[in-house]
This record gives C-alpha cells, sequence and structure tokens, in this order.
C-alpha cells in the first residue's frame, strides 16, 4: 500500500522525472512525455532516477490493482498535473529467463506515453543496485553482483525491453497470468 494516499491531498503529489532533452538553438523543448504519436504505443520501460513511482498507462500489465480514489495527481516536472487511474502492482519478468521482478505502488496514468520504472524504488524492492554506462545499464543482485537485467540506450534515454509476456494467455478474451515463482534475493 502506498503511504502517499494517505496525506492530505493539498500536500502531496507524485513525481515523474521526465523532461529528458538536450535544447539546441533550433529544437523545440518539448518534454518528451509528450512524445510523438509514435511514442504512445511504446512497451519498452524506462529507468528513471528522478521518479518516485513506477507509472505506465497500460492496465494490462497489472498483475493486482485496484482504482485510485484519491485526488493525488502524478506531478511532472513542468508541474503539470494527470490524474491518476490505478495503483497495484506488477510483475517484470526478463525477457529469455525465469528472472522476475517486482513493480510495487505502480500507479496507472492514462495520458502516460512511456513505462517508467523507479530507480530507487526497483533497486530498493527487489535488492538490486543499477550501472549506468555510456551505452548500456544493468541491474545486479546486490549480494552477489551478478548481472540479472541489462539495458541499452534508445534516443538518449536508458530503456529495458518488455516484459516477457508468454506466460499470459487469453481465455473468452480475459488474460490470466499463472503465478510464477519469484527471484528469492
Amino acid at each position: 500500500m502506498c503511504w502517499h494516499i494517505y496525506d492530505p491531498p493539498s500536500t502531496h503529489s507524485f513525481k515523474a522525472n521526465i523532461t529528458q532533452y538536450a535544447p539546441s538553438v533550433n529544437q523545440d523543448p518539448t518534454p518528451s512525455i509528450l512524445g510523438a504519436p509514435s511514442t504512445i504505443e511504446d512497451s519498452l520501460w524506462y529507468p528513471d532516477s528522478g521518479a518516485t513511482h513506477h507509472v505506465t498507462n497500460d492496465s494490462n500489465i497489472f498483475t493486482n490493482k485496484k482504482m485510485h480514489h484519491g485526488s493525488e495527481t502524478l506531478k511532472l516536472v513542468n508541474d503539470q498535473g494527470m490524474e491518476i487511474l490505478h495503483i497495484g502492482y506488477a510483475h517484470y519478468i526478463v525477457p529469455h529467463t525465469n528472472i522476475i521482478f517486482v513493480l510495487r505502488n505502480l500507479l496507472r496514468a492514462l495520458n502516460i506515453t512511456k513505462n517508467l520504472i523507479s530507480v530507487a524504488k526497483f533497486a530498493r524492492d527487489n535488492h538490486v543496485y543499477f550501472e549506468f554506462f555510456a551505452n548500456a545499464c544493468y541491474v545486479k543482485h546486490h549480494d552477489t553482483y551478478q548481472i540479472l537485467l541489462q539495458g541499452t540506450v534508445k534516443d538518449g534515454l536508458y530503456v529495458f525491453s518488455p516484459s516477457n509476456d508468454s506466460n499470459v494467455y487469453t481465455v473468452n478474451h480475459v488474460a490470466y497470468k499463472p503465478k510464477l515463482p519469484m527471484l528469492q534475493l
């Protein structure tokens, strides 16, 4: 349960650090959150060291969710507020492996165009740490230093591939996800 939900409505908003751009003389410095139509269906996950929560616009990602009835909003760097529709958790299954990470207190905001992973929250909840390099980033086990997840750079941002959805199947248009063993870290 997210402790922020119980704060008085006027004192808190969730934060997404989404103005990542390098303006030049001839370039419009519009935040990437607003994106072009090609970015709206983006299934990649973007680690964000400035975000306080994980954020998505895809309701199908959730393992468990509930409607958010609070008045809190998702606060963007440009001070724009975005309505939070759901709060819950999801599992990020590393493609081609059995490694499963948990995304606790995942927020769903309809107009967000990128799936964001809060670096601090992800590291704390999964007992891992991040290493960032010029062309890649790594998520490593806190005790064994084993690389558990590797990201790349796309359009100047670090990204992780979409979660492995091969364990999800549909019956009569209802998605089911079998219980998967959690990685014991």
